[in-house]
């Protein structure tokens, strides 16, 4: 019995070191890809959108800033003017300073906000995430005509996981997603569901093409497959 109390230990300590060099080799080569990583904005004349949120609004991962959602919305939106105050590690208590920060006469025809991500990688509580959301989906809506939500897919698909944390961050993908729903709905805005069943799901059928080099970000392939469900949302509503 021993014997085998030790040899379960001495596996489950190999898993959770494997676990932790996969983090932080994740998070090492996430470094240079986030410092050269640029907000896409635009001038134009036309349809003013604001995008803001955490890296994926910067549109982290992607190999060039019009490979980015909002830089692939300024590509079919050529007249139009995009703000992007999105910023690396934001979290929903940022997203509303930010929003919070912008002047009062700042008003937009469409805003998206690009968020969550980062509350369930770092365990934000629920509550909180409800919270801060709430108040977030408030002010965007003071400000924008049309306001699209997009959270996040399934964050345990990331490659830079393994085994467990892939579990528990499937756990917390899957516990977080009907709050993000429920407020959107509840705010007037629109949901963009990012979340695919493993078995039709790109992201986790082909990590490494639609994830950046770090294995959590996306790709510019994996950020055209997110502005392809943004595109179909809004329909004929952006010109």
């Amino acid at each position: 019995m021993k014997f085998i109390a030790l040899f379960l230990g001495l596996a489950a300590l190999l898993i959770l070191g494997h676990e932790a060099y996969r983090v932080y080799r994740a998070f090492a080569l996430a470094r240079p890809i986030i410092d050269a990583a640029v907000p896409y904005t635009q001038e134009g004349n036309g349809t003013r959108v604001l995008f803001a949120g955490e890296s994926t609004g910067v549109g982290t991962g992607a190999s060039r800033p019009q490979e980015s959602v909002a830089g692939r919305l300024g590509a079919d939106t050529l007249d139009a003017t995009i703000e992007n105050i999105s910023k690396n590690g934001a979290r929903m208590s940022d997203l509303l300073s930010a929003l919070r920060s912008l002047p009062e006469e700042k008003t937009y025809d469409v805003v998206v906000l690009q968020i969550g991500g980062n509350d369930i990688l770092n365990f934000t509580s629920p509550e909180n995430v409800r919270t801060e959301l709430r108040s977030a989906l408030t002010e965007a809506t003071k400000r924008g005509k049309r306001v699209y939500l997009m959270t996040t897919g399934d964050v345990g698909n990331a490659p830079a996981f393994g085994p467990l944390l892939s579990r528990l961050y499937t756990a917390r993908t899957n516990e977080l997603a009907p709050l993000f729903i429920e407020e959107a709905k509840n705010a007037g805005a629109t949901y963009v569901d990012l979340f695919e069943p493993r078995v039709s799901d790109p992201f986790y059928l082909e990590p490494l093409k639609y994830h950046a080099k770090d294995g959590v970000h996306p790709s510019s392939d994996g950020y055209a497959i997110w502005y392809g469900k943004l595109k179909s949302a809004m329909k004929s509503e952006v010109p």
